[in-house]
């Protein structure tokens, strides 16, 4: 045998050897899908009518505070509609003053003075959206980080449906299916924390709050008050990019 025949012999099992090499155990090689593997294949959709719900009561909550600590009495504060709420029986003599507070509190909104004291404020469609967006970039975080904590490879999680108001999850070699399901439906705690302004701040409803922990600091002069914490909120911007403010 030449050898140069000899050396194209050894050159293919070499060849071969690390193949095999990459290849066996193929289980810790090679991803196999939920067909090979089997696992859970969950698909959840998120309720953006309850984040739609919160923000409408949210600032309700907010004008009715406020129209108090103003002296402006009024009857009631309710949601018309899911993205619409009116206010009745304010005093007509201070119009002007309860204008002045929606315009602090809402004035992105569309506010319509429907007369004898009552007010109608409809939310802009494009917050809406804003408002559906992160409701679903928010649910998607939650579930990564508890997939995280299960310890599946490659888990697969990600919107899904025309309106995107669904999430697709494979978790592949998952043995409990079932599990698995209930660490990822397991509501979430509900924390209600008071949010404190910047000196200096007193347009509440149209103050954006800072996109970094640095920028949020020298609000406060370099160093945040001894009682506050930082808390930040994922949100989709208009091209489709993420970003965070910190509350």
């Amino acid at each position: 045998m030449s050898t140069q025949l000899l050396w194209k012999f050894a050159l293919i099992i070499g060849v071969i050897a690390v193949a095999v090499f990459y290849v066996i155990p193929p289980e810790e090689r090679i991803n196999l899908g939920l067909d090979l593997r089997g696992g859970a294949h969950i698909v959840m959709e998120v309720d953006t009518d309850s984040a739609l719900q919160y923000e409408l009561e949210l600032n309700q909550s907010r004008i009715g505070q406020t129209l108090k600590e103003r002296g402006i009495s009024y009857e009631s504060i309710f949601p018309a509609e899911p993205t619409v709420m009116e206010i009745r029986g304010t005093d007509v003599g201070r119009s002007d003053e309860v204008r002045e507070v929606l315009d602090q509190q809402v004035g992105r909104w569309a506010i319509r003075d429907l007369g004898s004291g009552n007010w109608r404020i409809v939310m802009p469609p494009e917050y809406r959206t804003y408002v559906e967006n992160a409701a679903v970039t928010i649910t998607l975080n939650t579930i990564r980080n508890r997939i995280d904590a299960l310890g599946v490879r490659e888990p697969l999680v990600q919107q899904q449906g025309l309106a995107g108001d669904r999430i697709l999850v494979q978790l592949p070699g998952v043995e409990d299916p079932e599990r698995a399901k209930d660490v990822l439906i397991e509501p979430a705690l509900l924390e209600w924390k008071e949010v404190t302004y910047p000196p200096g701040v007193t347009d509440f409803g149209n103050w954006a709050p800072p996109v970094s922990r640095e920028q949020a600091a020298a609000m406060f002069g370099g160093t945040l008050p001894a009682d506050t914490e930082l808390f930040p909120e994922t949100f989709t911007s208009a091209d489709g990019s993420l970003g965070t403010l910190w509350w």
